[in-house]
């Protein structure tokens, strides 16, 4: 999914579940941020030589993780790299199966009918429930949580590594909106990792899609529906959150039932290929009260790594290049106590959670060598 569904549907979402515009902005800021840690870089001089993390000239070290690469980055490629960022991070697995390549293909978490239908997604989200909120970067890890849940939604029967038995896509045929550009060649000829050779349509509120998989079945995606599995089991879960964490209380019932219709009405209604312009239309609806759970004037605004008032770039203003020359040479920072409950470390401390819950706990209990 892109920034409209990670943002804008989540921010309305924790809305929705009773939280307060501060905390919702947490929750879909770190939903989103998944997208951006590692796409930008805390130090790109440090980057060139693989040192994640950020010197301070009291000798203090922290060090930051990626969920995410650009297209351009090595790392997009690499396959530790893969198994590091896209397989926790974009493409849960579902654990089917008594191959690896099988265990690891992603599983849309829940089913209107069926329940709970990724058993591993279960569990990450149980495992959040009883636990994060004990930890100043709860929320944050809600967020990501968030993410990941979504994702498998828009990511179902793909993996997140590079293997043309799960991700080859061909033959494909858009039946809504009438008149989509199907993808070129040019992509549908790219490596084989994740969702690639079908470009963008995974992740598209709007489209209604199928393809040929690399068995030669047809596979039908409606994205539109299984977008609305994804709220409904969202918002189930951050209300879980809210009552236990925050206590009862929120929005009454029919303004969740019309903000719920009109999320639904957006899918369909907005069609940019551009995901950005999309999450404008979000945010500009719930700055403009559309949304019954909002009140109008909420600041709703995500900003990513590298752009001002972005997360990263409070760390840039708390702690600024060292003035010393010794240090400043070689990219390190001055330190400030503020650091250390600034929203990009408690965001990437709950990224590190999530990452060591679900590689060391999950992915061993149901056998899947990911790590």
């Amino acid at each position: 999914m892109e920034i409209d569904f990670h943002f804008g549907t989540t921010y309305v979402l924790s809305r929705m579940a009773g939280f307060t515009p501060d905390q919702a902005n947490i929750i879909a800021y770190s939903s989103q941020y998944v997208d951006d840690a590692g796409t930008y870089f805390a130090s790109q001089a440090l980057k060139i030589f693989e040192w994640h993390a950020i010197f301070f000239e009291n000798y203090a070290i922290f060090e930051y993780i990626d969920s995410s690469h650009s297209m351009y980055d090595p790392g997009m490629w690499k396959e530790l790299d893969q198994h590091k960022v896209w397989i926790p991070f974009h493409f849960i697995p579902g654990g089917f199966g008594d191959q690896f390549i099988k265990q690891a293909v992603c599983i849309k978490a829940w089913d209107i009918e069926a329940q709970w239908t990724n058993p591993i997604a279960k569990d990450m989200v149980d495992e959040v429930i009883n636990n994060a909120g004990n930890y100043s970067w709860g929320l944050h890890r809600l967020g990501i949580t968030m993410h990941v849940l979504a994702d498998t939604f828009a990511h179902q029967n793909f993996a997140g590594i590079k293997c043309v038995d799960v991700n080859d896509v061909s033959d494909i045929k858009i039946s809504s909106p009438q008149g989509y550009p199907v993808p070129g060649t040019v992509i549908r000829n790219l490596p084989p990792l994740g969702h690639a050779r079908a470009e963008h349509l995974p992740d598209l509120p709007f489209a209604v899609w199928n393809y040929a998989n690399s068995e030669g079945k047809r596979v039908i995606r409606d994205n539109p529906h299984d977008f609305t599995s994804a709220i409904d089991i969202m918002y189930k879960v951050l209300s879980t959150y809210k009552q236990k964490y925050f206590g009862p209380g929120g929005p009454p019932p029919e303004d969740v039932a019309h903000d719920r219709q009109l999320i639904i009405s957006m899918f369909t209604e907005l069609t940019s290929k551009d995901g950005g312009a999309r999450n404008q239309e979000w945010v500009n609806r719930i700055q403009q009260g559309k949304f019954k759970c909002c009140s109008g004037t909420e600041k709703a605004q995500y900003y990513s790594e590298g752009e001002k008032k972005s997360w990263w770039d409070e760390v840039t203003q708390l702690c600024p290049w060292s003035s010393d020359p010794r240090w400043w040479a070689l990219g390190y920072r001055q330190f400030n106590d503020k650091f250390m409950t600034c929203n990009y470390k408690m965001f990437q401390d709950a990224l590190k959670a999530h990452f060591y819950y679900v590689t060391k706990v999950l992915f061993a209990k149901y056998k899947v060598c990911a790590l």
